[in-house]
């Protein structure tokens, strides 16, 4: 009887672990096969062209965010695409000087925001905030400038459930020319582009920004000037701190991209490394209250630069960034890595496009595959993967 029940026993245990599939094993596997290339498109002329962000719209087409280097400065534009990546419109915006968009998001009445950074002069700059229609016509913009500070720049933004915005930005400035200082500005303004409020958060620059499902504000960046740590920050609806954590992983470590995970807690993305000349991906897994779960690190080549990661449906993660041989005018190929809940890599998959290429942002695709943002050479390009 009791071997009988030994024997039960076995089987069950048995059973349950053929039964877990990759997302529920802590482990996941490695060697999955990275899906293929469905199409690569390439837009502008071959001027210095980037992509910077790309989101999907309803009707399953995509909007990318663009920029081109021309011998002002930078002048940004907006363009649309069908589901094979070909051209339905364009605009390029006119802003009265040289201005560098980075983030954009839908707005609650079918049109888009756009911020960035606006440049006056030398090394000067302020935030500029950009409303657009449905189909990218500009109905507005707002430069922000703050204070004395000389470098200011909108790095992310995001919708508030009142209609308004929230830009997560950056600015650096030097009182009497005795130091610089470094810091994070956080700007609420209203639907017409209006500042409300702004918050200050010294030593530290924001990259990205969201609002958690408690309602409450989470910035991910990192820490400045003396040593560079990933830094995560979550402050109530009026932008007051509830708390704020940084992270050592390597002597420098550089956030760029904040999720939210179904648990409520929040993947971090960047890379970390000794600079130079090395640098790993780096993603970071925090609990609800910004405490460490666990941290993974990735490479391929000598130099990998981590930009973007995001949770997937399956439970997954979705990293996406560049590799290459050097910091300094390397041949960088994009690098795409999948992994499990637990941040186990599932598969890989390098895009050698052009003779330097970099990721600019990755989105899940309503049918399972991906879309990638970015540069391939001089031009702005959008990579379309294939479903797993």
């Amino acid at each position: 009887m009791k071997k009988n029940l030994v024997i039960t026993v076995f089987i069950t245990i048995c059973c349950l672990i053929l039964s877990c599939t990759d997302s529920d094993s802590p482990n996941g596997s490695g060697n999955q096969e990275p899906p293929a290339t469905l199409w690569t498109q390439y837009y502008g002329s071959p001027q210095s062209g980037y992509g910077e962000e790309v989101l999907q719209t309803d009707d399953g087409v995509f909007l990318l965010l663009g920029s081109n280097q021309i011998s002002e400065g930078y002048e940004t534009w907006l363009l649309k695409t069908d589901q094979n990546g070909d051209s339905l419109w364009k605009h390029t915006f006119d802003l009265g000087s040289s201005a560098h968009g980075f983030s954009i998001q839908p707005t609650l009445d079918d049109g888009y925001v756009i911020t960035g950074q606006y440049d006056l002069y030398g090394n000067w700059s302020d935030i500029f905030l950009l409303k657009t229609d449905g189909f990218g016509n500009e109905l507005w913009h707002q430069v922000y400038a703050e204070g004395d500070s000389a470098g200011t720049q909108g790095t992310d933004i995001l919708v508030t459930p009142d209609g308004g915005y929230l830009i997560a930005a950056t600015y650096h400035y030097s009182p009497y020319n005795v130091e610089h200082i470094f810091a994070t500005w956080l700007l609420k303004t209203d639907s017409d582009g209006d500042s409300m409020w702004c918050q200050v958060f010294e030593d530290r620059l924001a990259q990205s920004i969201l609002q958690a499902s408690d309602g409450n504000y989470v910035v991910a960046g990192y820490s400045v000037p003396d040593v560079s740590d990933f830094w995560l920050m979550k402050t109530d609806p009026e932008g007051e701190l509830v708390w704020s954590q940084t992270y050592h992983f390597e002597e420098s470590n550089y956030a760029y991209c904040v999720e939210e995970t179904q648990d409520g807690g929040y993947i971090v993305s960047g890379w970390c490394g000794d600079f130079p000349p090395e640098a790993d991906y780096c993603l970071l897994k925090t609990d609800t209250d910004g405490n460490e779960m666990w941290h993974r690190t990735f490479s391929e080549l000598d130099v990998n630069i981590g930009i973007c990661a995001r949770p997937t449906s399956d439970g997954g993660i979705i990293f996406s960034g560049h590799t290459g041989t050097s910091f300094y005018g390397g041949d960088y190929d994009i690098m795409v890595i999948k992994t499990n809940a637990w941040g186990f890599e599932q598969w890989r998959k390098i895009l050698d496009l052009d003779v330097n290429n970099a990721t600019g942002s990755i989105l899940e695709t309503v049918d399972g595959g991906y879309i990638i943002s970015g540069l391939a050479g001089n031009m702005a390009m959008l990579v379309r993967l294939e479903g797993e």
